[in-house]
């Protein structure tokens, strides 16, 4: 027993990753920044545990591309309704944690960041439930949450309405939410457990 047990904790173990850092400069996932090109992100980046959902435009996700002069050939990203292009847009976006090996399981993190550059900011996290977890906003800097709780959803929400875009999303590596086992699968492996023990016993 005390084998199979050390076995379950090394597996543990093993399963637990780094922290995740997107900066959009790079290829990610299925992302691969094109320079002068605006493009749409929705699940590119879902085998590194995140997908993006436009709430004022359901089906819809974010988009990305150059943001401004400096900031390097792909570098910043923006989230709304038109799509036309980086930076101009007033954002209502969803950013869903999935499983990386299966993103139609929901999974969670316990820390997020990300870098706000300008318009009033709002970052909102939700647990499965969709119970608020806690709340930050600012004009410009980072924001971020941590420690309150298994994060399952974040939602960024103009609170200007004015253009806003963001760089640099960082998050802890998710975990898959493990599904709850029923009363009767519990008593079915307590019993499992007493006659091995019983087994060993005798």
């Amino acid at each position: 027993m005390l084998k199979v047990l050390m076995a379950l904790m090394a597996g543990v173990a093993t399963l637990s990753a780094a922290p995740v850092s997107i900066g959009f400069e790079v290829p990610q996932g299925t992302y691969v920044p094109t320079p002068g090109v605006t493009q749409e992100l929705t699940n590119q980046f879902s085998s590194l545990g995140i997908i993006f959902q436009d709430i004022s435009s359901p089906g819809r996700g974010a988009i990305a591309g150059q943001c401004g002069p400096g900031n390097g050939l792909v570098s910043l990203f923006g989230f709304g309704a038109d799509f036309a292009g980086c930076g101009d847009t007033t954002p209502n976006l969803d950013i869903v944690f999935v499983d990386p090996s299966n993103p139609l399981n929901p999974a969670y993190t316990t820390s997020f960041s990300i870098l706000n550059t300008d318009g009033t900011l709002q970052l909102s996290a939700y647990d499965i439930f969709g119970n608020l977890l806690g709340s930050t906003s600012n004009f410009s800097g980072t924001l971020s949450l941590s420690g309150i709780g298994q994060i399952a959803r974040v939602n960024l929400l103009s609170l200007d309405q004015n253009p806003t875009t963001m760089d640099d999303l960082n998050f802890e590596a998710v975990t898959p939410f493990a599904p709850v086992p029923e009363p009767g699968t519990w008593g079915l492996l307590t019993l499992g457990f007493g006659a091995l023990a019983l087994r060993k016993r005798r």
